[in-house]
């Protein structure tokens, strides 16, 4: 079994598999004490914290399409199994 965590030798490979995926990635420049990470395609455009939270939006929209938005029952069904972890 393969084990990945993010740590802080993830940020480079999510970073060259969204640039693969045909993203344009992107920081600001820590305005405000907050650095922000983009990641754009076509009319596309994600924002994150860092390039792993890019990847897992890009993922989540690339595999549940434009509709990515979970449904009531969707909600209820995750909020059963992991609201006592938020």
């Amino acid at each position: 079994m393969e084990i990945i965590a993010h740590a802080g030798n993830t940020a480079a490979p999510a970073y060259f598999a969204l640039v693969a995926a045909g993203f344009s990635v992107t920081s600001n420049s820590q305005q405000h004490g907050e650095l922000l990470w983009y990641a754009e395609r076509g009319d596309l455009r994600l924002i994150a914290d860092g390039p792993v939270e890019l990847a897992g939006l890009a993922f989540m929209r690339l595999s549940r399409g434009i509709n990515w938005k979970a449904s009531d029952s969707q909600i209820a069904e995750f909020l059963d199994k992991f609201g006592h972890s938020l």
